[in-house]
């Protein structure tokens, strides 16, 4: 928590070794601050913020550079979206990866998954691929 001048006032800390608790703790923070900021202060006025914004993007492309060109478990991404970002699972930052190219799911044998969708019992892992190239469009002088 930070104070007036932007000072350090206090740390807040939350440790757990159960998901259900860091679960229900990111829900009850999100619950206070549905502006999705999680911005947290002892005063009325002049709030502070306690983590960025759920940056879709910004956090897409962090999970991106984590797993490149690794084939990841729906599990350890599930871990990995509730331990490390604002959200509560993968699937918003999976999404945004699979509408631009940057990872396939690989289904579970017999399965089919339909494209951009993540359902957790019929994956086996999902591919990290890097982003294909940009297509630039030449310039006349």
């Amino acid at each position: 928590m930070r104070g007036k001048n932007d000072r350090i006032n206090y740390y807040l800390v939350f440790a757990t070794g159960n998901r259900l608790g860091m679960e229900k703790m990111k829900e009850a923070m999100r619950a206070i601050d549905t502006t999705g900021t999680y911005s947290f202060s002892d005063a009325h006025y002049n709030q502070h913020v306690l983590f960025r914004g759920d940056d879709i993007d910004l956090y897409s492309d962090e999970m991106h550079k984590r797993f490149l060109d690794m084939t990841v478990s729906y599990e350890d991404l599930d871990n990995y979206a509730l331990c490390e970002t604002p959200f509560l699972n993968p699937k918003a930052m999976l999404e945004t990866l699979s509408r631009s190219s940057r990872v396939t799911v690989v289904p579970k044998k017999g399965e089919v998954v339909r494209a951009h969708s993540f359902p957790e019992d019929r994956i086996q892992g999902i591919f990290f691929h890097p982003a294909p190239p940009q297509e630039v469009q030449g310039t006349l002088f």
